[in-house]
């Protein structure tokens, strides 16, 4: 698998359907939520529901998604800037990761949760410095405490630093030997925490099980699927390349590997078995990836009928964040909403605040600041080939 980062730059292109599976991990997420959060009796216990009880996997979507958007990134970078890629990339991730974190950190505190801003001062410290560092998914004490989905967030940004470190390695080291040592690295990690975890605490199993390298082989088989999309592995791109046969035929594996995944999960459940904590996060991932190729061979991805469902993959970073402080307000605001009625409500009231922050607040910081870089990389190469002075 070894390639000139000069490939990958030129095989990373707009693959639209991405974004609509964006948007189903989002709402995926946010049903699982609203269910659970807002009380599960509310909501029949048969049919679309209990499928609806494994929501918690669109996080893996979106794990799956970004080993493959990060990559293809982070060699555009190195592209651009061979020398001098690290700080235009983490400047462009912490442009569209932080400020609308903050924002919404904050907004839980003052709206959901304002008894802790008048509560011991260092404990405060702890909970905001801790979000602040994106090391609070790393402990139960921190995890999830202020809008609880963003552990995730912390767990991007780790990866992204990881990134950011071994690049250049990767772009002409990187091999099959490596994916391999990624997926057994997860799985060795993952049954360590269900020998050295509390018994029947599965709280601190969930935290350490699903954090670095826990999850590396969905970063993994991700970063693999952008691999493959460089014109230096033409076979294999030719298994990526838009066509319905290619889109049928990932479609038919990821379906087999998901149900084989879903009978093992009603069969067998999950916390409560060691091995099914230790391999079924692989298997779901060797599913997603399948599902995730399907979205790339997709050859109808980009026409104006997906443009809907392509927009909530655009503002799906405003929905998984928004979502959690809406189904806490609602309950606390409107406890008479129920079921179907409160489901309806969170999802209408995430919507709306999802596409301002993105208009009024995402895209404009964002725009800003890759603009800004481009001004800046231009300027380093022009420096680099003018005449130096005697």
């Amino acid at each position: 698998m070894k390639i000139e980062a000069a490939s990958m730059a030129a095989g990373a292109q707009n693959y639209g359907f991405i974004d609509v599976l964006r948007g189903v991990a989002a709402g995926l997420v946010i049903v699982f939520h609203a269910m659970h959060v807002g009380g599960r009796t509310d909501f029949p216990a048969d049919g679309i529901w209990r499928f609806f009880d494994y929501g918690w996997v669109g996080v893996n979507i979106f794990l799956l998604i970004s080993g493959l958007v990060i990559t293809l990134s982070v060699f555009r970078h190195i592209d651009r800037q061979p020398q001098a890629f690290r700080w235009p990339f983490a400047l462009a991730r912490l442009a569209r990761i932080v400020p609308l974190y903050l924002l919404t950190g904050v907004v839980f505190l003052v709206v959901v949760r304002p008894p802790w801003l008048g509560g011991p001062l260092a404990e405060l410290l702890v909970q905001v410095g801790s979000h602040l560092a994106f090391v609070h998914n790393l402990q139960p004490h921190t995890h999830g405490s202020i809008d609880g989905p963003n552990w995730s967030i912390a767990l991007e940004m780790q990866f992204y630093l990881l990134m950011v470190l071994i690049a250049p390695w990767l772009a002409w080291r990187a091999g099959a030997i490596h994916l391999a040592g990624a997926l057994l690295l997860a799985v060795l990690f993952r049954y360590a925490t269900t020998q050295l975890a509390p018994a029947n605490d599965t709280f601190t199993q969930f935290i350490y099980a699903t954090q670095l390298p826990g999850v590396i082989d969905h970063f993994a088989l991700g970063m693999a699927l952008a691999f493959a999309l460089s014109p230096a592995h033409r076979s294999a791109l030719g298994r990526l390349r838009a066509g319905w046969l290619a889109f049928a035929s990932w479609t038919a594996l990821s379906a087999a590997v998901l149900a084989f995944a879903a009978f093992l999960l009603v069969r067998f459940g999950y916390w409560e078995n060691a091995w099914m904590v230790t391999f079924i996060p692989s298997v779901l991932a060797a599913g997603f990836m399948a599902l995730l190729a399907a979205a790339i061979a997709f050859p109808l991805g980009d026409q104006p009928a997906f443009r809907p469902l392509r927009y909530l993959g655009e503002i799906s970073y405003g929905l998984y964040l928004w979502h959690m402080p809406v189904i806490l307000f609602t309950r606390l605001y409107a406890p008479g909403l129920r079921g179907m009625p409160f489901l309806a409500a969170v999802f209408g009231l995430t919507l709306l605040l999802a596409a301002i922050s993105w208009h009024l607040f995402e895209r404009p910081l964002s725009q800003d600041l890759r603009r800004r870089v481009a001004q800046a990389g231009r300027r380093g190469k022009m420096q680099l080939a003018s005449p130096q002075s005697p």
